[in-house]
């Protein structure tokens, strides 16, 4: 009988292990389903305080919006406001003489008229100085290629042919 008893003792001893042991377990678990959940609570409220309100949002938009205008404003302006070195002189020059070769003419009817230089803008001595201080500004080449800047034939109306369009064969020098 006493070794029943000794039997039925260290039943109950084991079935006590068992349920301290399972006891134990469920309040593990219940332990780590609370860690968890105050994780995953402080992980909601960290996104909250990161994420941007609304406001946030709209001025960021706002802010980004300027920012890319600003940026292709500058993109579009700054190359008209950069000093670049270009020498126009030919053109003003070529122009001139036009104009000047033009200057005995009128336009009548959709045509151009040219009648004596006596009311002109210019001379013949004044023509032929024109044509020299051309021909003579495109032999100063400051550093540019000379090669660039030589005539070597011009087609303008020519003063002395009452403003018709023709080759300048030959540039009188002054006596």
């Amino acid at each position: 009988m006493k070794s029943l008893r000794l039997i039925r003792l260290i039943r109950i001893i084991k079935l006590y292990k068992y349920a301290v042991k399972s006891s134990s377990e469920h309040e593990e678990a219940k332990m780590r389903e609370q860690q968890k959940a105050s994780a995953n609570a402080q992980q909601a409220k960290l996104k909250r305080e990161l994420e941007p309100s609304r406001l946030g949002k709209a001025l960021s938009d706002t802010l980004t919006r300027r920012l890319i205008i600003g940026v292709l404003i500058l993109i579009m302006v700054l190359p008209a406001i950069t000093n670049v070195k270009s020498d126009l002189s030919f053109d003003f020059g070529i122009r001139q003489l036009f104009w000047f070769g033009r200057s005995g003419c009128d336009k009548i009817g959709g045509e151009f008229h040219c009648s004596d230089y006596s009311k002109g803008w210019m001379t013949q001595e004044g023509w032929q100085r024109m044509l020299r201080n051309y021909v003579s500004a495109a032999g100063d080449t400051d550093g540019i290629d000379p090669d660039l800047r030589t005539v070597l034939w011009m087609y303008v109306p020519d003063f002395d042919k009452n403003g018709v369009m023709d080759e300048i064969k030959n540039i009188t020098n002054p006596a």
